[in-house]
Parts: structure tokens; sequence; C-alpha cells
């Protein structure tokens, strides 16, 4: 079968408009979570890549993961897509983002938050990440990850139901926990754009342990583990 042609910024937007949102809050124990607004950006290059930072390893919270730019509401901001983008804008300099809908909101473990992810497509034109808060900018082409066999993933039990947790690994950065869950939800969302399935996850390759002694490392590949 040909390859469908690559899905323009509407066909995100209409297919993002057609999905339904999920209550995920049953991923983590009960409790009241404030909302962290995320950008998850798309740029046109000429395929589809969604573009994430590793944070800066003095941070606070969450300091060397891979994440989608965002954070918390401030007074001037209108809505929770203001807050995305003034994030985003702070974070990596972008020029101008049009909103293209909405993803689940999913609560991130060990932290008060949940993220609600706005996914926008970028104005063409370099990012420029800020000193001190963003240590690189990672892109994960959308069609290059829908061709793979499968997806990591790492079991974890909620409502009683043994899950799976997907792992990506954008440049070869660990990529996980509620991040990865919003660009997994984002691939089920395009790959009908595709004609492709998204890859089934698979257990095996990384345990939590791991992934939480090692965050903000590369993965050393394959070949040396």
């Amino acid at each position: 079968m040909a390859p469908r042609p690559c899905p323009t910024p509407g066909d995100v937007r209409d297919a993002l408009e057609r999905h339904v949102l999920r209550d995920l809050s049953s991923l983590l124990s009960p409790g009241d979570r404030r909302d962290a607004p995320v950008l998850v950006p798309l740029l046109w290059d000429p395929e589809p890549v969604a573009v994430v930072t590793v944070r800066a390893a003095h941070l606070r919270l969450h300091a060397g993961e891979v994440c989608f730019p965002g954070g918390s509401p401030e007074p001037g901001d209108t809505d929770a897509f203001s807050t995305a983008v003034r994030e985003a804008r702070e974070e990596l300099g972008i020029g101008g983002a049009r909103p293209l809908g909405r993803l689940s909101a999913v609560p991130v473990f060990a932290s008060p938050y949940r993220l609600v992810p706005h996914v926008a497509d970028l104005a063409p034109g370099p990012l420029h990440p800020t000193d001190g808060e963003v240590a690189r900018v990672l892109r994960l082409p959308i069609r290059a990850v829908l061709e793979e066999p499968h997806l990591d993933g790492v079991p974890f039990v909620a409502a009683g139901e043994r899950l799976l947790s997907p792992v990506f690994l954008p440049e070869g950065h660990r990529m996980y926990g509620a991040t990865a869950h919003v660009f997994h939800e984002l691939l089920e969302v395009m790959a009908p754009l595709y004609g492709l399935p998204v890859p089934p996850l698979r257990p095996g390759r990384f345990d939590w342990a791991d992934l939480f002694a090692r965050r903000g490392a590369r993965d050393p590949g394959p070949e040396r583990r």
C-alpha cells in the first residue's frame, strides 16, 4: 500500500475536533491537582514533527526530564492556551502558534499537577531555547515513530488493572511519564491520517527505577545495553 501524503495542519485540527477526550484521573491515586497547560508544538519540516525539551539539570522540579513546554497560569493569561503559548515563548522563543485542538489532561507522577495539552502549529523559523531552563530541544518525527514495529512500555497498575506506560527516545533521550502519555495520544489521533496503526507497546527494555535513575541521560543504544 502506498503511503498517504503528509497530513496538513487542517487535517490534524479536524482529527482533534473528532477526538473524544478521556478521563485519565485513575492513572494515579485520586487527589486534587492543579492544571499545568502545556503546548504540544508541531512543525512541518516538511512532515509533522513534535517538539519537546530537555529541562535543565539544576531546576527544582523535573530536572533533566524530557517535557513539552508549559507551566502554571499567571494573572495576565486569558485562558489555558494563552498560558501554554506564553510558557513556550519563554522557553523556546517561538514567534507564533496556531491552536489545533486539545488532548486529554494527564496527572503527573509525584506532583500536584496535571498536564493540560494544547496542540499547536508553529510558525516556520528558528527556535531560541532559554539558557538556564532548557538544556536541549528535541524533535520527534510523527511518521517515523508510527513506522516503528513496536514501542517501549513500562508496566504499572491503575484501578486494579495492569497497564503499560509508553517510553519514547527522541534523539536518544528518554521521554516517559505524563509527557509520553500525551505524545502517545497524539499518535492515536494522527495515525489514521497516515493510514497506519499505532505500534503496540512492548515491555522489557526499561523499568521505572532505571528511568528515574537516568533522567536526563541519553540512552546508550541496544548495542551497549
